[in-house]
């Protein structure tokens, strides 16, 4: 069980990242890395490792996964990392203003989005664990972070999205206060499942 996300703790302009936040239980530091060059390999590889197995079954090479990762730099998203005892990253989450998602439009389509609101809205794009890391609260923590970076950004509701089978990630956005909004049909790698769309709201009464 992992412990209760206490928050980020800010460093000054020096360091090599904006926040960071480290689990003692797992060992695990947790960092908002200003600027990603020294750990895009590794980010790459554990992307693959994370799409091209089960439950996703998609093709991506390295180059297509750094490719992939740096179009997200490109939108100004926000990367939460996972570093073990050896400075090594073994997970990590991506996430940006839903106005920059490509799905966007589908989303609002279905009525995920409230359009009057699309500008308060943060989605959750990635979230990736390496082979050796998984099941050691690496994705919990890293959802944590990510609600706090929107937060803190001013977004007033975190949306975010999984397929249906995926009963752990399922469970890990629901201890983060997610519930479900709807659900969809999607096809990913020429297989057809059952996508579930769910939102926690940020808001301050």
């Amino acid at each position: 069980m992992t412990p209760e996300f206490s928050g980020m703790e800010s460093f000054s302009p020096q360091q090599p990242w904006k926040n960071t936040f480290f689990d003692p239980k797992s060992g695990f530091l947790f960092i908002e890395p200003r600027t990603l060059e020294d750990e895009m390999v590794a980010l790459a590889n554990i992307y693959a490792d994370s799409f091209n197995g089960p439950p996703w079954f998609e093709e991506w090479s390295l180059d297509s996964a750094v490719s992939e990762l740096r179009q997200s730099v490109d939108k100004g998203a926000d990367f939460i990392v996972g570093l073990d005892r050896e400075a090594s990253p073994v997970g990590f989450g991506v996430g940006y203003a839903i106005t920059k998602y490509s799905g966007r439009d589908l989303l609002l389509d279905l009525g995920f989005v409230n359009s009057n609101n699309i500008k308060g809205t943060y989605y959750i794009a990635e979230l990736c664990t390496a082979p050796k890391a998984r099941g050691l609260g690496i994705c919990s923590q890293v959802v944590r972070g990510l609600i706090e970076s929107a937060q803190g950004q001013g977004y007033n509701e975190v949306l975010t999205r999984t397929r249906a089978d995926n009963e752990n990630m399922l469970r890990i956005f629901k201890r983060a206060g997610f519930s479900e909004v709807g659900r969809y049909e999607a096809e990913t790698g020429g297989i057809c499942s059952e996508r579930v769309v769910l939102r926690v709201n940020l808001s301050r009464e």
